[in-house]
């Protein structure tokens, strides 16, 4: 008398089990690189906005600053990017004097780190003519080019327009 034999055995459980975690172990590497490089793209696609904005901001110069003074400044402070307005004459500060100072802001990925000319970039101070200035701690870059870096990724280029 033979019964049939039902379910699977364990050579077969064993074997399945072995071909989902070599699939596991391949694809967990793909996949944190993949949301590494989705991280760096929307924190250069936001510094990107951030300086096409303060171009445009500066280039209208609302405060009605003076030639060679900074107009706005683009500041990276606690992972949030931040475009304002400057006033004629003030101290500069990355922190907004009022609230109609600040023209926009986004929040940069955590894990995105910006650097211009190898420096960590703070600050960017533009002028009536949308050239940058040098003023505090902001720079006033020569090349241009800012570098957006996620973990293990190679650094992603956003030019100064």
């Amino acid at each position: 008398m033979r019964q049939d034999a039902r379910g699977f055995t364990l050579v077969e459980v064993m074997v399945s089990l072995a071909v989902m975690l070599i699939l596991f172990l391949a694809a967990v590497p793909m996949t944190i690189s993949w949301s590494n490089s989705a991280k760096q793209r929307d924190a250069a696609g936001l510094l990107q906005q951030g300086l096409s904005r303060a171009k445009a901001l500066a280039l209208r110069n609302p405060g009605a600053v003076a030639a060679g003074q900074p107009s706005v400044a683009l500041c990276l402070s606690g992972g949030t990017i931040s475009l304002l307005r400057l006033q004629p004459d003030a101290t500069f500060s990355c922190t907004p004097a009022a609230e109609a100072d600040l023209q926009w802001s986004a929040a940069v990925p955590s894990a995105a780190s910006i650097k211009i000319d190898g420096a960590d970039f703070h600050c960017l101070a533009l002028d009536n003519r949308g050239l940058p200035v040098s003023v505090g701690d902001c720079v006033a870059t020569s090349s241009g080019t800012f570098n957006v870096v996620v973990g293990s990724e190679d650094s992603l280029d956003v030019t100064l327009i």
